[in-house]
């Protein structure tokens, strides 16, 4: 008797695959904040700070190049 080949049942397993290193990549992120805020809160809020701020000019930046190609098109 032969065995039969293991399929997965998923549409899509590397986009599953993906998702799921990205959630485990957030959770440890945000275990890693919280004991970090737990211990040394200065340096976790200037943590977030500096993260925000990253947040916000990549948003300016996204902007500006949705501006420049509607303008090109």
């Amino acid at each position: 008797m032969q065995a039969k080949p293991v399929t997965s049942t998923l549409r899509y397993p590397r986009l599953a695959a993906l998702a799921f290193l990205l959630a485990v990549t957030f959770v440890t992120l945000a275990a890693t904040l919280g004991i970090l805020w737990l211990f040394v809160p200065e340096v976790a809020a200037r943590t977030v700070e500096q993260g925000l701020q990253l947040a916000l000019g990549l948003a300016e930046v996204v902007q500006s190049a949705v501006s420049w190609l509607g303008s090109v098109l």
